[in-house]
């Protein structure tokens, strides 16, 4: 097992920063991969041309892109990662309330926590977190798109769905006396209401949540929320 186990680690490993991969690329004329923000370190642009270079770490096999273009994400090695830790772990662990590292897979601290919106777009998230660390050792060709993360704390929360809640009852009561379309309505509250609960029990855990994530949340909530005032209008 402990030899199983080897071979599996030397297969995850991105050949740049020699950790478990962390959002593998793949460089399509021999199949290697590495790394999302590796690819970012290794990758030579030419501004004048629009155009970046980039040599497989393992092969060194050339590779020119569009600047704004990046290598196409390894969908087979992605997932693996958490495969080898499954095994290497034994039987899952409860999940802990906590965040980390996105580059180092260090705990992250609420008070030292930064956001790479470079990365996040590159890796189509809603954000990338990384520590201070990491700012200046895999992040600093980007800096500029670097951000110190402000957190959420109950009140926040409250504030951004406080409002839509009250609204919705009062809307509710409103549609309720007028007696017009109500089987449509209260299909559509209903469900409504359901995704407001899921959302708000999502909203109200421990676990640490971002403002962005927040107010991402409190968006979709709004799409929902735009298809009752419709109907109700």
């Amino acid at each position: 097992m402990c030899a199983l186990l080897a071979a599996d680690r030397k297969e995850l490993t991105c050949p740049v920063c020699l950790e478990i991969f962390q959002n593998p690329k793949v460089v399509p004329k021999c199949g290697h991969s590495l790394c999302s923000t590796c690819e970012v370190r290794i990758s030579v642009e030419d501004p004048i041309q629009k155009k970046k270079t980039l040599s497989c770490p393992v092969c060194l096999a050339a590779v020119e892109l569009n600047i704004d273009e990046y290598l196409p994400v390894n969908w087979i090695v992605k997932d693996l990662p958490t495969t080898y830790n499954h095994h290497r772990g034994g039987s899952p662990k409860k999940p802990k309330h906590s965040l980390k590292c996105s580059s180092c897979n260090a705990p992250l601290s609420q008070k030292n926590t930064f956001d790479c919106e470079f990365c996040a777009e590159l890796d189509q998230n809603i954000e990338v977190l990384i520590c201070a660390t990491c700012v200046f050792d895999y992040h600093k060709e980007h800096i500029n798109s670097v951000q110190r993360v402000r957190f959420a704390d109950a009140a926040y929360k409250m504030g951004k769905i406080g409002g839509i809640s009250r609204d919705a009852e009062e809307l509710g009561r409103k549609k309720a006396s007028t007696l017009m379309e109500l089987d449509v309505f209260f299909g559509q509250l209903e469900q409504y209401c359901e995704r407001v609960k899921s959302r708000l029990e999502k909203l109200g855990g421990k676990g640490p949540m971002t403002q962005k994530v927040v107010d991402k949340e409190v968006e979709e909530l709004m799409k929902d929320y735009g298809v009752i005032k419709r109907v109700a209008s």
